[in-house]
């Protein structure tokens, strides 16, 4: 798959709508089998889908009524900058 800025919104506009709907799988199932997930910079990272989704199992005890909001920056190669808020 060739990543361009409509990929990339698309991504971004699904990993908000999990996080929205408090659906763990849905934002599990965005990342590969051998990502690292990093919440922070400093903290330790989620390894694999697996470590996401356990990850992300937590979240919705700690957050209700989340709303997100995202704007792509750039996409160079394979890497995408985006600005976002939750």
């Amino acid at each position: 798959m060739t990543l361009t800025p409509a990929t990339a919104e698309h991504w971004l506009q699904r990993y908000g709508d999990a996080w929205e709907r408090a659906d763990p799988a849905a934002a599990a199932g965005l990342f590969t089998e051998d990502c690292q997930y990093f919440e922070t910079p400093f903290s330790p990272p989620a390894c694999g889908r697996e470590g996401v989704l356990r990850y992300w199992s937590a979240v919705p005890e700690g957050q209700t009524d989340v709303s997100f909001r995202f704007r792509l920056l750039a996409v160079q190669s394979s890497t995408v900058f985006a600005h976002w808020s939750a």
